[in-house]
Formats: C-alpha cells, sequence, structure tokens
C-alpha cells in the first residue's frame, strides 16, 4: 500500500470538503461557488470548500495554500515510492496553474512534474503537453522519466533539422520535449499547436525577456492553460535576474513594471557600471515570485557528506612568462586604464585560459600552455577514486574543464590511462544519453570529461564519487549545478569535489562560487588582485 503524506488541513463530509484557516476566508466564500464559512473558531477565519481540483486551483488563485485532491485520488504508479516532498510538489502544480517550483537541484522535480501530467492526463484535464528544457535533457530526463512512470505515453523529441523538428511535432503524442533554442526554429507550429502545459525546465534560461528565446516561447506560454517554471537557483547571480522568469510564467504578478523598474527595485547603482543587491532584495523577488514551492535539499533528503578540497599545482614556465607579461602590461590598475566591471569576465577568462591550457587570440587561435603538473594531478585522483571502490559501477569521476580547447588537450592526455567519453557543445542528444547510461551501468566509461555548461542541468551521474575542476568556471549556476550532478538522490558514496589552481586568484574564484557571490564586479575584482599580487 502507498504510503500517504500527513496533511496539514482538516477533512468533513468523508473527505470530500476541506477546512482551511485563512485571513482571507470571508472574501474567498464570496467569491468561490461552493465555498462557505465555518465559523466555529467565532473569529471568520475558517473557510470550507468542496474537495475539486476546480475549487482548489480557485482557492489557489487568492495566494492561499490548500492541497490537490491529487493527494486523494491519484495513486504514484511508477517503479519508486514518491518523497513526502515530493507529493507536496505534485499538490502545489496541479493546484496552481501558472506558478515557479524552487526546489532544489536533485530533489526529483521532474518525476514530480510527470506524475502531476499523468492525473491530469487521467482526469481528462489535458491533452497535450510540450516541454521545454536543456539539450541535454531532453532524453536522458524526460523521455526516460515518463517511460519510468507511465511506459504508455508517447514522448516526441523535437530535434534535429528544422523539417525533422516540424515533422516531429505533427506526430501523435501526449508530451513534446525541445530545447530552448528550438522553440525559436518552429514557433509557428508549436504556436498553432495549442499545449495545455507548458512545463519550463531550468527557467532561468529566460531571464532576459529581450532574448530571442523569450520572444519565441512568450506567445506560446500565453495561449497554454498551464505553465510551470522549475529551477533551484532562481537567482544565481543577481536578484533582477527573476524578470523574464516571472514574466514568461505570471506576467500578471508584474503589471506594468519594467525590466529596468524591476531592477531599480530589487538593486542599487554602485559607481558607473556596478549594481549591487538592496538589503531587501529577496523579499521583493519573494512578493512576485509567487505562487512558489521551495524545497531545500538538505531538509528532505539525508546523502553521504560532500568533500571540497583544494589543490594548488605549479605553474610551469611558459604560464610565469605570460602572467608576468600581464602585470607588467598593468592591463588593469595604472592611472591611465579605465576597465569596467563588464570587462572582469573577459579578464579572468584571460587568466583561466592561460592557467588550462591555452588562450585564445581574437581569431579564435589558441596559443598553447604545458599544463603537466595539472594533467598529472588530475589522474592521480582519478587512479584515486577508483581504487576507494570495489563496485566496477561506483567510484568513477567527472572531471570539467572550462574550455574546448582544454578538452581537448585532456582528452588526448587521459585517453591512454582511462576509459573516457567527451561532452561538449557538439554532443548530439543521442550521443549523450549514450554516455550517461554507460556510465551509470556496467559499461565501459569510467571517466567523463565535460564543458561544465553542457552537464549542469538535470543529469544524474550518481555512479561517479568525485569531480575534477580542472579550472574554474564564471558562473555561479554553472559551478552549482554541475557540482550537483552526483550530489543527489541514488548517491551512496562518499563525495569528492577537488578543486585545482595555480594561483591565489584561481582559489578565491572557487570559493565564491561555491557562496554564490560572482558577479561582474567580482570578476573584475579578482583581476585587480592578481595585478597586485595579492
Amino acid at each position: 500500500m502507498k504510503k500517504r503524506m500527513k496533511r496539514p488541513v482538516e477533512y468533513t463530509d468523508g473527505m470530500t470538503h476541506l477546512l482551511i484557516k485563512t485571513k482571507l476566508a470571508q472574501q474567498i466564500a464570496l467569491a468561490v461557488e461552493g465555498c462557505s464559512l465555518s465559523d466555529e473558531l467565532g473569529d471568520g477565519s475558517r473557510l470550507k470548500m468542496p474537495w475539486d481540483l476546480e475549487t482548489t486551483q480557485s482557492v489557489a488563485n487568492w495566494m492561499v495554500p490548500t492541497l490537490s485532491p491529487m493527494l486523494r485520488d491519484y495513486d504514484f504508479i511508477g517503479r519508486f515510492e514518491p518523497y513526502v516532498h515530493q507529493m507536496k510538489i505534485c499538490s502545489f502544480l496541479t493546484s496552481n496553474k501558472r506558478g515557479f517550483c524552487l526546489a532544489d537541484m536533485g530533489t526529483g522535480k521532474t518525476a514530480s512534474v510527470v506524475w502531476s501530467l499523468d492525473y491530469l492526463f487521467k482526469t481528462s484535464r489535458i491533452k497535450r503537453v510540450l516541454i521545454v528544457g536543456a539539450l541535454s535533457n531532453m532524453k536522458s530526463t524526460w523521455e526516460e522519466e515518463f517511460f519510468s512512470i507511465n511506459p504508455l505515453y508517447r514522448v516526441a523529441l523535437l530535434h534535429g533539422s528544422k523539417e525533422d523538428r516540424e515533422s516531429l511535432a505533427r506526430s501523435t503524442a501526449h508530451a513534446y520535449v525541445i530545447n530552448h533554442d528550438g522553440v525559436e526554429v518552429i514557433q509557428d507550429t508549436l504556436l498553432a499547436m495549442d499545449f495545455d502545459v507548458i512545463v519550463i525546465d531550468e527557467l532561468t534560461a529566460f531571464k532576459n525577456d529581450k532574448s530571442n528565446r523569450f520572444k519565441a516561447l512568450f506567445p506560446i506560454c500565453q495561449k497554454a492553460r498551464y505553465v510551470w517554471g522549475l529551477t533551484g537557483t532562481p537567482m544565481p547571480n543577481r536578484p533582477d535576474e527573476v524578470y523574464g522568469q516571472i514574466k514568461i510564467v505570471r506576467p500578471q504578478n508584474l503589471g506594468t513594471i519594467s525590466a529596468f523598474r524591476f531592477k531599480e527595485m530589487v538593486m542599487r547603482k554602485h559607481g558607473p557600471f556596478t549594481w549591487l543587491p538592496r538589503f531587501d532584495s529577496a523579499e521583493t523577488v519573494r512578493q512576485y515570485m509567487q505562487p512558489a514551492i521551495k524545497i531545500e535539499k538538505q531538509e528532505v533528503l539525508t546523502l553521504p557528506p560532500v568533500n571540497h578540497t583544494y589543490i594548488e599545482v605549479p605553474l610551469t614556465k611558459g604560464q610565469e612568462l605570460f602572467y608576468k607579461e600581464l602585470k607588467d602590461h598593468k592591463f588593469v590598475g595604472n592611472d591611465d586604464v579605465s576597465i569596467s566591471a563588464v570587462n572582469g569576465g573577459a579578464l579572468m577568462n584571460k587568466l583561466l585560459q592561460v592557467a588550462t591550457g591555452a588562450i585564445y587570440n581574437d581569431d579564435r587561435e589558441a596559443m598553447k600552455f604545458d599544463v603537466t603538473p595539472r594533467i598529472e594531478k588530475t589522474i592521480e585522483l582519478i587512479r584515486e577514486s577508483r581504487a576507494k571502490s570495489t563496485d566496477p559501477i561506483k567510484g568513477k569521476t567527472i572531471v570539467f574543464a572550462p574550455f574546448r580547447h582544454t578538452i581537448m588537450l585532456l582528452e588526448e592526455a587521459l585517453a591512454p590511462h582511462f576509459n573516457i567519453a567527451v561532452i561538449t557543445g557538439d554532443t548530439s542528444a543521442k550521443r549523450r544519453a549514450e554516455i550517461f547510461y554507460s556510465f551509470q551501468t556496467e559499461g565501459e566509461i569510467d571517466v567523463i570529461l565535460a564543458v561544465p555548461r553542457t552537464m549542469s542541468h538535470g543529469v544524474t551521474a550518481t555512479a561517479a564519487s568525485t569531480i575534477v575542476w580542472f579550472g574554474p568556471v564564471t558562473s555561479n549556476e554553472t559551478y552549482q549545478q554541475a557540482c550537483n550532478r552526483i550530489d543527489r538522490p541514488g548517491q551512496t558514496q562518499e563525495m569528492f569535489i577537488h578543486h585545482l589552481y595555480s594561483s591565489p586568484v584561481e582559489q578565491k574564484l572557487y570559493k565564491t562560487l561555491r557562496e554564490r557571490k560572482v558577479s561582474q564586479a567580482d570578476l573584475l575584482n579578482l583581476y585587480n588582485d592578481f595585478i597586485r599580487g595579492i
């Protein structure tokens, strides 16, 4: 028998009605059909409501937390029992036609969405769903989750050429899955399909309401009855990044507020190029990003410990000489040159390119550097991870490198020692799925070498107990998401995340990433620290 979660409301009449305490009880009783006051407490705060989905959704429109009848009527099918927090997510999604699921990475958002869709399909409330997400998640996350819960569902992966996508969109399916930038390719076709539900996975991809991907998806969302936005990191860098996310899911929350006006509400200008969060920015974001459900991973899951280490490796002669040239020319920090915070990321990237093996000129040609100490340390860490495990499926390693040229360099160096697979932006969705399956099972692959942004969303890689950062990235979201590929349900091993660095600036950047505090201004300050030799 399935376990049911404890429900924080009272039931009447054989669980056909709910009693909810809310300050809005009198207003809701007048506005929502079937609702009435139950004045047992004498203060007019108890609402009696029919426990059906339509009434539940009407009450939820008042931003009053309630429970979906899904918890009473639905048998959570599939291979796995739901966690209590997943049942809460299902209740939230089916109660709110438009809302934000802000559950942490690794808390099972995908399964919760599929269960919710299964309930709505089975109660004949929806017929067609569009899921918009990262390319790497299309097959390995969404298609597999549908199959795991109900293999009878037909899932169409809209990927390939424009003609292929349109052909697949015309096929008969329950759910259509497309990558973020794929919507623009076949927008007209998708507009004509009249989807009942739009699920936007990794919602932060739509933080900029001026981007082409936003403009392509927005009118499709306007036509849908349900729009659910999913992200564990709604503010990866700055509080104003939620503007586009709110606008695409709940535009009514913003009214006539422009992106710039919202930025002024949550940030303050500090100098000609720098904006800093206001002290009350989190509360402002919370008020506008509603309705929302937030699940903290550490509060609902017990996972093995994660150990973060910072390992210094020496610079080679060529790297030292180049760094000296950078400092001697003082590209930042003298009285004659003014560099804005906007340039901070580009300048830091130059440092990181040198640290990880190659710097690019304006023609995208790479000047190579010897990084033998980093490579040797990486090989040592991979072997240590393998030696700790007697299980052939466990003790594997993911190596993250921020630049494609570094990936090529590492592939050549690691291939003689390990069975490796490489994932970059050029890796097809089919090949990615094959790699993840082999990695998670008894396949030959024991090391994945990847550009972090290509593996930073929706991927489960719990066969790995070790991540090696060959060099840091400059994005909070990419770093946090990439680290969470191993720190998620199904993990049984103690985890190690190793950060390789050759300068104090790299070490500071890693620690700033862990604190989720990297901004363009921070990158500029770190570069200035490098110039001053701090």
